[in-house]
């Protein structure tokens, strides 16, 4: 939607007659736009993906699976975590709201798994009502649970052991 509102408002502006009057009108759009810019590389909290690979790292033992909800955080979730030295199995759940063959794909990836990390960002609109967590539950406790900003990290062990 930003670049058709864009070149809407360039249009326009455009339209506008002397050189000076588009100038101005390019300038001031230039600097709104700035502003916001700023707004969100200075104020806004940054995710701390660099402190939770380097606690999952820590922890991690090779037979590990890690469960990203939403799917689409394993993206710099891995940025940070190939300087790890371990490899583990991922298993990203849906960028789109999770449905439940998405929890019964979940219920396959974890069988016979002794411990599964949850890595949890951006869940609201994906898992509004921690369906992910609930189904990790009736097979594994909760072992750890960190909070990181803007990222969730629990740990869970197998309940039969």
């Amino acid at each position: 939607a930003t670049v058709p509102w864009l070149l809407l408002l360039a249009a326009g502006v455009l339209r506008l007659r002397g050189r000076l009057l588009r100038a101005t009108a390019f300038t001031l759009l230039a600097v709104f736009s700035l502003l916001g810019l700023q707004n969100y590389f200075h104020h806004q909290p940054k995710e701390a993906w660099d402190r939770v690979a380097a606690h999952v790292g820590e922890r991690a033992q090779p037979d590990d699976l890690v469960v990203f909800v939403a799917g689409y955080v394993e993206v710099p979730f891995d940025y940070y975590f190939r300087r790890q030295e371990i490899a583990l199995d991922r298993h990203p759940m849906a960028s789109g709201t999770v449905e439940p063959d998405n929890l019964r794909a979940l219920e396959r990836a974890v069988l016979g798994r002794d411990r599964i990390w949850l890595v949890r960002s951006h869940s609201d609109g994906v898992d509004p009502t921690d369906s992910v967590l609930a189904t990790l539950r009736r097979s594994h406790v909760e072992d750890v649970r960190a909070v990181f900003t803007g990222v969730e990290v629990h740990l869970m062990r197998s309940a039969s052991r």
